[in-house]
C-alpha cells in the first residue's frame, strides 16, 4: 500500500499555482491557467484550477483583490521563518537541505540514523508550536525512531517535543518486535501514546503535525540494513553493544529522505488514515 497516492509522481497543480504566483502574481484565475506548465503537471480544465484557487484562498496561503489571487503575505512569512529555522538547525549537520521551488516541498536527506532521529525531534519541537490546544500530533512509522548512537540528552530532546506540543502525541508503529515493544515503552515515559498495529503495510513513514504533513522514505538498502540490526535488539544495552561493535568502527551510512509539507488538505487526509489505525490498536 502507498502512502496517499494522490500526493505522488508529478508536480501538482497546487503547486503550480503557487510557484506561478511567487513569480508573477497578481492574476486572474484566467491569468494563472494559461501559465500553467502541462509538461510538469497532469493537465486538468479551468474549473479545476479555479476550485484549486478558492481552496488555497481558504488556507490563507492565497488573498484575492478584485478577482485576481497572490501569495498572502502572512503566509509566505510563516514559510520563510520555518525554513530559516531549519537552516539554523541544520548548518553544521550532515544532512543537506534540497530546495526544489519555493512554495513547494522541503526535502531533507539524512545519511546518518542517529542524525535523522535527532533532527526529526527539532523539527517536531519546531513545529509543534502551530499545534492548536487539544488537537492529536499523528505518525505512522515501521520502525520506532532510535539513534543508534545514543545519548542521554537525546531523552531529553523527546521529552521537550512532547512538552512543546500542546495536543496529545500519538504513534502507531506497524512492525511488532521485542524493539518496538521496548521503544514504545521509552517513547511512552516521554509522554507519547504509542499503539503497535501490524496490520497497517505502508511504504513510507509519515504523520501529521498542525497543519504540516510530513514522510519519510528509507531506500530498500537502509530498511533492510536497520531491520536486521533492530530484530537484534531488545534494550538499551544492545544499543550500546551495536555502537561498541560495529558502528564506533565504521559509521554505518543510510540513505533516508524526508518531505515536509504545509497543507491542511493533506494533513487531514494523513490524520484520518493513521487515526483510523491508532483506534483500531
Amino acid at each position: 500500500m502507498g502512502v496517499l497516492p494522490i500526493l505522488l509522481g508529478k508536480s501538482s497543480t497546487r503547486d503550480q499555482i503557487i510557484l506561478i504566483l511567487g513569480q508573477q502574481g497578481p492574476l486572474s484565475a484566467k491569468g494563472v491557467f494559461e501559465k500553467m506548465d502541462w509538461t510538469l503537471v497532469d493537465r486538468v480544465s479551468y474549473q479545476a484550477v479555479h476550485k484549486m484557487l478558492v481552496s488555497l484562498e481558504a488556507e490563507d496561503v492565497l488573498v484575492s483583490k478584485q478577482k485576481k489571487f497572490e501569495l498572502n503575505p502572512q503566509w509566505v512569512l510563516s514559510l520563510k521563518n520555518f525554513s530559516r529555522e531549519l537552516d539554523s538547525e541544520f548548518r553544521r549537520s550532515k544532512s543537506r537541505r534540497v530546495p526544489i521551488s519555493f512554495g513547494s516541498d522541503t526535502i531533507l536527506e539524512f545519511s546518518d540514523i542517529s542524525e535523522f532521529c535527532v533532527g526529526m525531534a527539532k523539527i517536531f519541537v519546531t513545529l509543534g508550536k502551530s499545534v492548536r490546544k487539544g488537537d492529536k500530533t499523528m505518525a505512522l512509522i515501521r520502525n520506532a525512531w532510535f539513534p543508534l548512537s545514543f545519548r542521554f540528552s537525546d531523552f531529553s530532546l523527546l521529552k521537550k517535543m512532547s512538552d512543546a506540543t500542546p495536543g496529545q502525541i500519538c504513534v502507531v508503529i506497524t512492525r511488532d518486535t521485542n524493539f518496538n515493544r521496548w521503544a514504545q515503552k521509552m517513547y511512552s515515559d516521554a509522554g507519547f501514546s504509542v499503539r503497535i498495529n501490524p496490520s497497517g503495510n505502508f511504504e513510507k513513514d509519515f504523520g501529521v503535525i498542525g497543519s504540516y504533513y510530513w514522510e519519510v522514505d528509507f531506500s530498500s538498502d537502509s530498511r533492510r540494513w536497520l531491520e536486521s540490526l533492530y530484530d537484534k535488539t531488545n534494550n538499551l544495552l544492545d544499543v550500546f553493544l551495536h555502537y561498541a561493535r560495529f558502528l564506533a568502527k565504521k559509521p554505518l551510512s543510510v540513505s533516508i529522505k524526508v518531505r515536509v509539507y504545509r497543507n491542511p488538505q493533506m494533513a487531514k487526509m494523513a490524520f484520518d488514515q493513521i487515526n483510523s489505525l491508532y483506534a483500531h490498536s
